[in-house]
C-alpha cells in the first residue's frame, strides 16, 4: 500500500514558461472579447486561458448577472478570486484592468441589457457564448428563454458589431440524442425557433410540462433546447463568422492551470462523489458501455483554438463550422475501466478517504433496471431510512432519503445517456490541431491522443476532497481520515458477515417451515 503524499490544499502545479508568441495568441492581440457564462465551470477556464495565454487582449467584457449589495467590480472579483486564476495573478497582477463588467441576465428579454450596455459592446471582435442553464430537468419555458432566446438576442447584437472576427457558440455533444452517429455538421432539430416560441406563448407551464415529452421524444430539457439553439445559430451562418463547439461530458481539469480542479457537481462528478463518501452504492449504468468524458482544460483549449479557426471558413460556404470535443476516438474509456481506476486508487491510497465518509465505499454497476431497483431498495432506501431516523433522534436534520430520491430521479432522467452509446466524428477539431504550430500546441493543447486516464484519475479523488469537500490534505488530516476509514471498513465487513449469517439462517428457517408443512 502506497500512501498518498500529503500536501497543502494547492496542487502546486508549475506550468512551463512558454516563450514567444503563437498564431492563436497573435489572433487575439488587441481584440475586445465578450464572454457569457463567466461564472460557470467552463466560463472560468476559458477566461483564465485567455488571460494567461493571450495577454495581448485589449478588453474582456464579462456578461454577468449582478447580485444585490454587490457593485460591478465586486461581482467581477467574485469570479477572478477563484483559485484557478492564481497563475494569472502572478503573471499579470493588473489583469483586472482589462475586465469590463456588463450587467446582463440570459433569463430576461434582450439579455436584460439597456441601450447603453448594448452600444458599449459593439466594439467587440470575438464572442464566446457559453452561458446556459445546465439543469436536465429545468422547466421548458425557463430553458427556452435562457438557452434559445438569449442566443438569438446575442446574435442580433453581434450583427451590429462592425469588426466581429468570430462568434463561438458552446453547445453540447448530446444536443441530438436521437441520432446514432453525431457528425461535425449542422443537424436540424425537430422544432424551429418560431414553432417553439409559439408553443411557449400559447400554453401554460403545466400544459407545456405535460405536452413537451410527447412532442420531443427522447432527450432532456437541456438537450432539446440546445438543439433548437443550434438551429438559431445556423440561421445567422451566412451573416456572421460563426461556429459551434460541442463538448461531451466535462469533468475536472487534467493538467492546467491546476490539476483536477472542479467547480460544482458537473457531469458525473456527483456520482463519483457519492461513491467516495460511501453514499452511492448502486448505479444504473452498463459497465461495459463506453462513456465520453473529457477533462475541462482540454475543452477550454479546444474552444479557444476553434475560435481562431472560424475566420478561415467563409460565411458563403454551405457548411457552418462545427467541432465535436470528444474523447471516444482518441482515448476511449468504459465505465468499468473508469471504475477500476477508482478501485485501484482507493486500494493503494486509503488515506484519501473523506472526513465525511458515511460508509466503506463500494459501487455496483448494472444496466438492468429491475436489479437496480432491488439494489436501490436494499443499499439505499432501507439504510437511508435507518440513518435518517438516527439523525432525527440526535436532533439533526435528516438528509439521506432526500439525496437518494434525487439520485433516483436523475438516474431516470439520464437513462438515455446511460443506456445508449453514440459515435462521434472529430475530424474538424483535429484538422485544427494539424494547422497549429508547436507553440500553439504547447499553449492550447486539446489533443487526447495517448491520454493516460490512469494518471488523470490518480489525482481525481484528491480533487474531490480539496475543491468540492473543502477538506485538508495535510499529514494530520489524512491520518485521521485513514483511521476513520479503517473503522468503517471493520463495521462494513462485520455488517456484511452478520447479514450473510442472517440470510443463511432465514433460508434454513423457511426451508424447515416448508418441510414441516408438507409432512
Amino acid at each position: 500500500m502506497d500512501f498518498y503524499e500529503a500536501r497543502d490544499n494547492s496542487f502546486d502545479n508549475i506550468l512551463p514558461e512558454l516563450d514567444g508568441k503563437s498564431n492563436i495568441e497573435d489572433f487575439f492581440d488587441g481584440c475586445n472579447v465578450l464572454v457569457t457564462g463567466v461564472t460557470g465551470f467552463i466560463g472560468n477556464l476559458v477566461v483564465e486561458k485567455l488571460l494567461r495565454c493571450c495577454p495581448g487582449i485589449n478588453k474582456l467584457y464579462f456578461f454577468i448577472r449582478l447580485k444585490k449589495n454587490l457593485s460591478e467590480k465586486e461581482r467581477a472579483l467574485e469570479v477572478i478570486n477563484e483559485l484557478v486564476f492564481d497563475h494569472v495573478r502572478k503573471q499579470n497582477p493588473n489583469f483586472m484592468d482589462k475586465i469590463v463588467v456588463v450587467a446582463s441576465d440570459c433569463s430576461l428579454p434582450n439579455l436584460g441589457l439597456g441601450e447603453k450596455e448594448r452600444k458599449m459592446v459593439l466594439d467587440t471582435n470575438i464572442v464566446f457564448h457559453i452561458a446556459a442553464t445546465l439543469r436536465f430537468d429545468d422547466h421548458y419555458r425557463h430553458s427556452f428563454q435562457t438557452n434559445v432566446q438569449a442566443t438569438k438576442d446575442l446574435l442580433e447584437i453581434a450583427k451590429d458589431m462592425k469588426h466581429l472576427k468570430a462568434f463561438t457558440y458552446v453547445s453540447t455533444a448530446y444536443a441530438h440524442v436521437e441520432e446514432n452517429v453525431l457528425k461535425e455538421e449542422f443537424i436540424k432539430s425537430k422544432f424551429s425557433f418560431e414553432e417553439m416560441k409559439i408553443l411557449m406563448e400559447k400554453f401554460t407551464d403545466e400544459q407545456i410540462t405535460a405536452l413537451m415529452p410527447k412532442l420531443t421524444g427522447v432527450g432532456t430539457t437541456y438537450s432539446v433546447m440546445k438543439s433548437i439553439a443550434e438551429n438559431v445559430v445556423q440561421e445567422y451562418h451566412r451573416q456572421l463568422p460563426i461556429g459551434i463547439v460541442r463538448p461531451s461530458i466535462v469533468i475536472s481539469t487534467g493538467a492546467e492551470p491546476i490539476d483536477n480542479w472542479l467547480k460544482g457537481l458537473n457531469g458525473p462528478t456527483a456520482m463519483f462523489l457519492g461513491v467516495l463518501l460511501g453514499i452511492m452504492r448502486a448505479i444504473c449504468i452498463g459497465k461495459e458501455k463506453k462513456t465520453d468524458l473529457i477533462p475541462a482544460d482540454k475543452v477550454a483549449s479546444a474552444i479557444v483554438a476553434a475560435t481562431w479557426d472560424l475566420p478561415r471558413h467563409k460565411p458563403s460556404s454551405s457548411q457552418m463550422p462545427v467541432y465535436n470535443i470528444v474523447s471516444c476516438n482518441k482515448s476511449p474509456i468504459t465505465w468499468e475501466y473508469m471504475s477500476s481506476f477508482y478501485e485501484q486508487t482507493d486500494l493503494n491510497h486509503p488515506n484519501l478517504a473523506s472526513e465525511r465518509h458515511l460508509w466503506e465505499p463500494f459501487g455496483i454497476l448494472t444496466e438492468n433496471r429491475l436489479l437496480y431497483n432491488v439494489l436501490n431498495l436494499f443499499l439505499h432506501i432501507i439504510p437511508g431510512i435507518i440513518m435518517d431516523a438516527m439523525l432525527k433522534f440526535k436532533g439533526q436534520k435528516p438528509l439521506l432519503m432526500k439525496l437518494y430520491r434525487k439520485a433516483y430521479y436523475l438516474m431516470d432522467v439520464m437513462s438515455i445517456y446511460n443506456s445508449k452509446v453514440w459515435e462521434f466524428d472529430d475530424d474538424n477539431l483535429y484538422a485544427i490541431w494539424n494547422k497549429m504550430t508547436d507553440k500553439d500546441r504547447q499553449k492550447f493543447n486539446f489533443s487526447l491522443v495517448d491520454f493516460d486516464w490512469s494518471v488523470y484519475y490518480y489525482n481525481y479523488a484528491r480533487g474531490l476532497k480539496v475543491y468540492l469537500l473543502k477538506e485538508s490534505t495535510d499529514m494530520d488530516s489524512m491520518n485521521k481520515c485513514y483511521k476513520r476509514r479503517k473503522t468503517l471498513k471493520v463495521v462494513h465487513y462485520a455488517t456484511c458477515t452478520l447479514l450473510i449469517l442472517f440470510g443463511v439462517w432465514l433460508m434454513k428457517f423457511i426451508a424447515a417451515t416448508l418441510l414441516n408443512c408438507y409432512r
